[in-house]
């Protein structure tokens, strides 16, 4: 059975491809950002959930700009 921190080091490590994956998709010669919280290259909440989960919870998650606190 594997230990906590090798649990940490595989959870980080899926979570660190899947976001990578998620945004390298653009090919050579594009503008390769996504800046876009909509936009289809952008992770899922599945996806920061699972990054989150391998710093301690400690991901923050900024209010827009214009918004109200």
């Amino acid at each position: 059975m594997p230990s906590n921190s090798s649990k940490a080091v595989i959870n980080m490590m899926v979570a660190m491809w899947t976001i990578t994956s998620t945004l390298i998709t653009c090919t050579e010669g594009e503008y390769c950002r996504c800046s876009d919280p909509n936009a289809a290259c952008w992770p899922t909440s599945e996806d920061w959930d699972a990054f989150n989960d391998t710093i301690s919870g400690r991901l923050i998650a900024p209010k827009p700009t214009g918004t109200n606190f």
